[in-house]
């Protein structure tokens, strides 16, 4: 495991903008966890955001995000995700997605 890197949505860039720099703290923290292990303590998402996972930030905030590699092995990239780069991104690239704020899903 490690060595993977991240890059950001567009939606997850803008939810950023006006939050608690204490809870950005928080967020910046767990994406270095994911770095480490995308798979550690993080689940499948269902519904609208299938084909994706998430990662607990707190009690009820989640961080949606998809692990590159994963995506194209369960064709999750043709199915749900369809990103216009996919392509041209590396296997080991972890894609923050979005923020689901107040448990919200």
């Amino acid at each position: 495991m490690g060595n993977y890197v991240d890059t950001y949505a567009p939606k997850f860039r803008r939810q950023l903008i006006g939050l608690d720099a204490k809870f950005v703290s928080q967020i910046e923290a767990k994406i270095a966890d994911l770095r480490n292990d995308p798979y550690h303590h993080t689940e499948f998402m269902k519904g609208q955001h299938r084909g994706r996972r998430k990662a607990r930030l707190n009690d009820a905030d989640r961080l949606a995000f998809v692990i590159c590699e994963e995506c194209r092995e369960q064709k999750h990239d043709v199915l749900y995700n369809r990103c216009s780069d996919c392509s041209e991104t590396p296997e080991n690239t972890i894609v923050i997605a979005y923020l689901i704020l107040g448990h919200d899903y």
